[in-house]
């Protein structure tokens, strides 16, 4: 194949409204109506063989249906919505094994100029593992590297401004393993997980650092209660909260497995100093893997069991009080299908849960009643879905 047909091929792909799911052209996807008109979503998708990855938006106002999928996507990928000082919003994915952050329009095409490089091009695109990205005030953009010793800042136009070593928190391997970042007023709070040599820690303890935006300065925030934090921070006023897997899972004395069951969700107060577990893994029957928080009183989480092929249940939990609010799960699953949930409030009031379903013979996201959990829609997807952000009439 010529090298013009190849890269041809590889380039990104973007299919309009004009084309529906099952190739029809309608103006609008009828099984997003359930969002109310003024909403919409976007989400990031991959196969099951992890040979390919999309991008869908179904737009607010008009539900019109828009995607983006191709080679140069990657598989592992994430996205994340930010709001800038102004107010404007900002979306990003995420692109671990491409050593890529692209910011994106609301459907999916790439902005130009927008394109943050995070791999020493010596060993290659997926040695530094970017897991999450954060704005600052003056519009610079910081990214986390799971598998450096230092995060990048970058100037908007892409150019790297400056870096921030965090080896000095490093545990006996030298990487800090960057995950989860948020910057908040002149403060960037970053999770390290700090493995030991890339996968679990029985010995090390996880931590935050905070960074002076203005002048780079790491230092150590605090301890995490428990281990191996996520790539994601949720904020509430003045609190980040953060899911932890907990450590490796390891075997008991017969040979069984024998996991980490210290994990949990984790509250952390910023004036304060001080993080506690708002839901452990005993009490939530397994490890939280995606949560999203409505009030003080009402969450929502996929949890995954400890049992081998890790089956996923959504719960809704009390973060007050550490408690579920029901009997059993909202939804359960065989094996580990059920991967990300997004709270949302129609125009109309109407309080709606979105679950990313990894199902192979109909993925897609479920859209549940917050009010009981009844399943009042669904929204079919190409591919598996992995995480989804809603988008709003008005930014």
């Amino acid at each position: 194949m010529r090298l013009s047909n190849l890269l041809v091929f590889l380039t990104l792909v973007t299919a309009s409204c004009n084309e529906g799911l099952d190739g029809a052209s309608p103006e609008s996807d009828p099984n997003a109506v359930v969002l109310g008109k003024d909403a919409g979503v976007m989400i990031v998708e991959s196969s099951s063989s992890l040979d390919g990855a999309a991008i869908e938006s179904i737009l607010p106002g008009t539900h019109r249906r828009v995607r983006t999928e191709g080679l140069l996507l990657g598989t592992d990928l994430q996205v994340r919505r930010l709001v800038d000082a102004k107010g404007g919003e900002h979306i990003f994915t995420v692109h671990s094994d491409q050593g890529l952050v692209i910011e994106r329009d609301r459907e999916g095409r790439a902005l130009e100029g927008r394109r943050y490089v995070v791999y020493d091009k010596a060993r290659g695109p997926s040695s530094a593992n970017p897991l999450d990205v954060a704005l600052a005030a003056d519009g610079s953009v910081w990214i986390t590297r799971h598998g450096e010793r230092s995060l990048l800042v970058f100037a908007p136009d892409g150019t790297v401004r400056a870096t921030v070593d965090l080896a000095s928190f490093a545990d006996d391997d030298g990487i800090p393993d960057m995950s989860a970042i948020a910057i908040v007023g002149d403060v960037a709070y970053v999770a390290l997980r700090r493995l030991e040599k890339g996968f679990g820690t029985r010995k090390n303890v996880s931590q935050i650092v905070a960074i002076d935006v203005n002048t780079r300065t790491p230092s150590l925030l605090l301890d995490l209660p428990v281990k191996d934090p996520g790539a994601r921070f949720l904020r509430r006023g003045n609190e980040l909260w953060i899911s932890c897997i907990g450590g490796p899972l390891t075997k008991d004395a017969v040979g069984n497995p024998d996991p980490d069951r210290s994990a949990g969700l984790v509250r952390i107060d910023l004036g304060a100093r001080k993080a506690t577990v708002a839901l452990s893994a005993e009490a939530a029957k397994g490890f939280v893997t995606a949560f999203d928080l409505v009030d003080d009183h009402t969450g929502y989480a996929i949890v995954g069991d400890f049992a081998p092929d890790n089956p996923t249940s959504l719960v809704r939990f009390d973060p007050t009080t550490g408690k579920l609010l029901d009997a059993s799960p909202w939804a359960r699953t065989s094996g580990y299908k059920l991967w990300d949930v997004t709270a949302l409030t129609t125009a109309a009031g109407e309080g709606l849960l979105l679950v990313a379903d990894r199902t192979e013979e109909n993925p897609g996201l479920r859209v549940l009643s917050t009010r009981d959990g009844a399943r009042v829609g669904f929204i079919p997807t190409r591919l598996l879905p992995i995480q989804q952000i809603v988008l709003r009439s008005q930014p």
